[in-house]
């Protein structure tokens, strides 16, 4: 597939100027994109330097397309906006590039991107109003896992409807997540007798075994590289490793899981929350950590220990953080839809996709038709799914 790569310099007046590049490209003016991740109005630990090198490196086979939005256009300026790409084509169901924002594989909880939040619809006009000239199929657009009534979300809502720009919400679900005032005896309240009752034994249960300590280790640091290799026994002594999806499983997926969370990493911004029987990791989430907002990013137990429930011990023990220490404000699981954690943070992020015109002069009928294209895929895919469950079962 080839994609045309230069910058496209909007009217004298204007504000920005949007070049595609690669993730390796961009890396030189780390620092910039770092701020504008700090800075930005939504964050997106999965699209920081780390987790996109990470990306590139381990998993899309070098090569990361994105698209910088210089302010002033000054490039090495000011970053006002950063837009991963993927391209999907044959596995799309459709036969030329379908430009959409970047999810991997193996993890990304949010495709929301890195925008300034001075002046967000502002860059969502440049990025769509220049991503036609920057890229092969880019009348249309397609924006999965973006959290709704979030600020990348309404900025983008309102630009569709201030232009009239053709679009469709797809498909969409809603995870758990934790944001309230309430403290965590309040919170617990709202529980069901049985449920509180099901967790005072799961505590007692634990604590027959030795005794039990929770810490949190933020990283990086040895104490956090410590942490993250006794996540890695975890996972792949468990289920994971039995599916065949933990991240030991493979020299790919253990080289982006370091990059991202282990000692490869570089940043901060990554913590580990440990449960502990007599000094021994039994339990440990790992998460990143953004403008107070945590982002639930993997999780393993010890399955001998499943009786006592040990990660949802831990997921309450960072409730009872966020809650009563006001260790963080906003707590999102990243889990699928259907999640047993639904029973216990009891607050939802909806998560939507949406499929777009980027602007007003893209055909109906062209929009119309990837827009079935897309759905019918779609589709096919979980009917596929569904009959390769059965089959199983």
């Amino acid at each position: 597939m080839r994609i045309a790569i230069h910058g496209s310099v909007h009217p004298p007046n204007a504000t920005y100027r949007c070049v595609m590049t690669t993730v390796a490209d961009l890396l030189p003016h780390r620092e910039a994109w770092e701020r504008l991740a700090k800075s930005a109005i939504e964050p997106n630990p999965f699209y920081e330097p780390d987790a996109l090198l990470a990306a590139a490196r381990h998993l899309e086979g070098g090569t990361l397309w994105v698209v910088a939005i210089w302010r002033d256009g000054r490039e090495g300026g000011e970053l006002a906006g950063l837009f991963p790409l993927q391209f999907g084509a044959l596995r799309q169901g459709v036969l030329w590039p379908l430009p959409s924002l970047y999810v991997n594989h193996m993890f990304s909880a949010t495709s929301a991107p890195l925008i300034c939040e001075s002046d967000p619809e502002g860059v969502w006009e440049a990025f769509l109003g220049d991503l036609g000239n920057l890229c092969r199929g880019g009348a249309v657009l397609k924006c999965p896992r973006l959290p709704r009534g979030r600020g990348v979300s309404i900025a983008l809502e309102n630009v569709m409807a201030r232009q009239g720009l053709s679009h469709a919400w797809l498909y969409g679900y809603a995870r758990p997540a934790v944001e309230s005032d309430l403290s965590y005896d309040a919170y617990v309240a709202r529980y069901s007798s049985k449920r509180r009752r099901n967790l005072r034994r799961a505590e007692q249960l634990l604590a027959s075994h030795g005794d039990v300590t929770f810490h949190s280790v933020p990283g990086p640091g040895p104490e956090a590289a410590r942490a993250y290799a006794d996540f890695l026994a975890l996972e792949v002594a468990g289920w994971k490793g039995a599916a065949g999806t933990a991240l030991a499983k493979s020299e790919a997926t253990q080289g982006f899981g370091e990059r991202l969370f282990g000692p490869q990493r570089v940043a901060d911004g990554v913590a580990f929350d440990v449960l502990a029987i007599a000094g021994r990791a039994v339990a440990i989430n790992v998460n990143l950590v953004r403008s107070g907002v945590v982002y639930a990013a993997k999780s393993a137990y010890d399955e001998s220990f499943s009786q006592a429930s040990p990660g949802t011990l831990l997921d309450l023990h960072l409730l009872r953080r966020t809650l009563d220490e006001k260790a963080y404000t906003r707590l999102d699981s990243c889990a699928q839809p259907n999640h047993p954690l639904a029973a216990y943070w009891l607050e939802e992020q909806e998560i939507g996709a949406v499929f777009l015109a980027t602007t007003a002069s893209t055909p109906r009928w062209y929009f119309d038709m990837m827009l079935l294209t897309v759905r019918q895929t779609r589709r096919l895919r979980e009917q596929a799914r569904e009959l390769i469950e059965r089959f199983w079962q």
